[in-house]
């Protein structure tokens, strides 16, 4: 049996603001090793599916990166699906500017280029 863990409010920030800087540095399998701990103890599911989003994000952007193609198309559409239900400002993140840059890289996941340059990976902006 699974003992529960319970993480406070500030260590959830901590996670999610470790898991933002990870993802607009580009490195998303860590960004998505800091909201796995997060989305592992969520007891809430609204809450629950926001990180679920961002973590089949940043899976989808890791994978696209390392030529995974097929892992990177599956997990695409999913998280733009999830993230897509939630308002600006949700956990302080602009959710639908991440969903519309995620959106503008669907020539990249249908094509992928040789080289996919960093300017066009999405970045998290924070919202209030």
């Amino acid at each position: 049996m699974r003992k529960k863990k319970c993480i406070d409010t500030m260590e959830q920030t901590d996670h999610l603001r470790q898991g933002i800087e990870h993802f607009n540095a580009g490195r998303f399998f860590e960004s998505l090793i800091e909201w796995e701990e997060v989305w592992m103890w969520e007891e809430d599911e609204e809450r629950k599916n926001f990180y679920l989003g961002l973590i089949k994000a940043a899976g989808a952007l890791h994978h696209l990166l390392g030529r995974r193609y097929a892992s990177a198309r599956r997990l695409y559409p999913r998280s733009i699906a999830i993230l897509s239900r939630f308002p600006d400002g949700y956990e302080h993140v602009g959710a639908p500017d991440l969903v519309e840059q995620l959106r503008g890289l669907k020539p990249v996941f249908d094509t992928p280029p040789a080289t996919i340059p960093r300017s066009v990976l999405p970045v998290i902006r924070l919202s209030v």
